[in-house]
């Protein structure tokens, strides 16, 4: 099951699921900037019943973290940021940051791809494809 946080939404919060090969497609967004706790609960929940979990934060950055070091939440939840020294803006981004992003996210293709994880959490996607650091077809093509 693939989760995207789209996180960039002009009406209200939503979730639209889509049947793929891959598994459950759930597509997140809400009006606001934050992540969502209903998301980050199912997350919880999946990797509780011994499922593997991987929740990205494409945009998020700050500790060091980077698909080399991932925090362990549980045994099968497995975090992972961007590895950029800081959160990224959601209007400008720097070199580095598109950099740390575009890494993150050639992993986590790899790991759909790969089916390493029964659901993957993908935070900011939506932001991440309006600053054009990811393509959206790029996107629509590995879940399509």
């Amino acid at each position: 099951m693939i989760a995207a946080c789209r996180n960039t939404c002009d009406i209200h919060s939503s979730i639209d699921h889509f049947n793929h090969s891959l598994g459950v497609l759930k597509i997140f967004t809400y009006t606001k900037r934050q992540f969502l706790t209903d998301v980050f609960a199912e997350a919880l929940r999946i990797a509780g019943q011994g499922n593997k979990v991987l929740i990205a934060q494409l945009m998020k950055g700050g500790i060091n973290q980077g698909q080399d070091h991932p925090s362990y939440l549980l045994e099968n939840l497995h975090w992972i940021r961007c590895n950029s020294i800081t959160c990224s803006s959601h209007k400008e981004i720097n070199e580095p940051q598109r950099a740390a992003t575009l890494e993150l996210w050639e992993y986590v293709k790899s790991a759909i791809l790969n089916r390493t994880y029964e659901l993957v959490v993908l935070d900011e996607l939506g932001l991440s494809i309006d600053l054009e650091i990811i393509q959206e077809v790029e996107v629509l093509s590995l879940v399509m």
